[in-house]
């Protein structure tokens, strides 16, 4: 695991290049509005192929979403 840290102030297109360099394949997000910023760009990230969120947010269908109080009780299947 590498941690690749977006900053809260950071702009969608700089999301979208930290995360295209990076080769993650998730994305943890704090609630909606970093998941929007995510989200702006998911059709440019071919290899994010899930979102945890510690708030609830809605992805639109757009990327698998993944709560953090699931992920503690249920694990990652």
């Amino acid at each position: 695991v590498v941690t690749v840290p977006l900053h809260a102030p950071i702009a969608p297109k700089q999301v979208e290049y930290q995360l295209s360099h990076s080769g993650c394949r998730g994305v943890f997000v704090s609630g909606q509005h970093q998941a929007d910023k995510v989200l702006a760009v998911i059709d440019d990230l071919p290899n994010i192929e899930f979102l945890i969120s510690f708030d609830p947010v809605d992805t639109k269908g757009k990327v698998r979403h993944i709560p953090f109080g699931e992920l503690c009780q249920t694990g990652f299947k």
